[in-house]
């Protein structure tokens, strides 16, 4: 049943300041003429909150009034909303709420059949309004944020500042929220079921959508995709694969008497053209003995120099380190603890006067 303005009552200046026209709508209208707005389902609401709310007013009333928009006046902006209420319209409700949907809900939990309003024959300024009250106070995700902030800034062609300013935040975090939008459907999701941080979503979204396909598929580090994501987006590149170093033949002790040690590959203690030469036993000095083990300790040292020399050689420069601590931070960081454990051990071998 269509609603009439009531003719005659006296405007107060609390009517003028809310927007009413010379006609004057009822200040109580039955929850059952009240049209959710289709863009702002009741499924979004927090039924905890929702009951604490309908707590109150059992208790103290409704304090706030709910905001509606005639629905004539809705569909003018609106007319795709002129369908049935299961089809995502407002059916045949003479009134659309443009604020206010939790406390309609809460008024019929509470066990009201009517609430005060206001009526505004705005449409436009409603969406607007309830576009600010969803992301104010419903129970909303980061990711739903951004969601809602992007429609809010393409429905009323706000600036990012335009949108800070309406909702009360800081540019630099409607920038954030934003920036979520820029992550790929699987980081989105995640986000939205709470298993991705913001924090790591951001620096995620940083990256051109082909790169985070990489790192959601472990064919690249996050780690290294932070770094990637440092550069401007047209600099972007997948990092070419680092060929996996040959194996290394193992160590093998030195046999008495200062023979080389048995086997190949690295264990020599050969010198290379330009190396110093290891010197042999010393002549006498029985296996076992204080002089023989600080010779084969030495010659042990100065076999792991040579492994460490050509396991450097492979590396070949700062760069080809670069990239391997970029593809595999973890094996970059075992090479830098080999060699630092070396040097250690060479730094203590060496007399105190060299």
């Amino acid at each position: 049943m269509a609603m009439t303005p009531v003719a005659g009552q006296r405007r107060s200046l609390k009517d003028l300041k809310v927007g009413r026209t010379a006609q004057q709508w009822p200040d109580k209208v039955r929850l059952s003429d009240m049209a959710d707005n289709p863009d702002n389902p009741p499924a979004r609401l927090d039924p905890e909150k929702l009951e604490e709310l309908a707590s109150s007013i059992r208790e103290s009333g409704l304090l706030q009034r709910i905001v509606l928009v005639p629905r004539d006046v809705w569909l003018k902006a609106r007319p795709e909303h002129d369908k049935p209420v299961g089809e995502g319209g407002i059916g045949d409700k003479p009134f659309v709420i443009g604020m206010g949907h939790r406390r309609r809900h809460a008024c019929e939990l509470a066990g009201l059949d009517e609430a005060p309003v206001d009526v505004r024959e705005s449409a436009d300024k409603a969406r607007r309004d309830a576009l600010i009250e969803n992301i104010q106070r419903l129970n909303l995700s980061p990711m739903q944020e951004a969601r809602q902030i992007e429609k809010l800034k393409s429905e009323e062609e706000l600036s990012q500042n335009g949108v800070a300013k309406a909702l009360g935040k800081t540019p630099a975090w409607v920038s954030q929220r934003l920036s979520l939008l820029d992550l790929i459907p699987e980081y989105q999701q995640a986000v939205d079921a709470g298993g991705l941080k913001v924090e790591d979503a951001r620096r995620l979204s940083r990256l051109i959508p082909e790169l985070q396909i990489a790192v959601h598929e472990s064919r690249l580090s996050i780690e290294a995709g932070i770094e990637i994501a440092k550069l401007p987006k047209d600099e972007q590149r997948m990092p070419a694969p680092v060929p996996a170093p040959p194996p290394q033949q193992p160590l093998r002790a030195a046999p008495a008497g200062g023979g080389e040690p048995a086997g190949e590959g690295l264990t020599s203690s050969r010198p290379k053209p330009g190396q110093q030469s290891m010197p042999a036993s010393p002549a006498g000095a029985a296996p076992g003995s204080a002089q023989h083990a600080s010779w084969a300790g030495d010659e042990a040292s100065f076999n792991e120099a040579l492994r460490l020399e050509r396991a450097a050689n492979e590396v070949g420069n700062l760069r080809a380190l670069r990239r391997v601590a970029m593809q595999h931070p973890e094996k970059a960081r075992a090479i830098l603890r080999v060699l630092e454990e070396a040097v250690e051990e060479l730094r203590g071998d060496l007399p105190s006067n060299a």
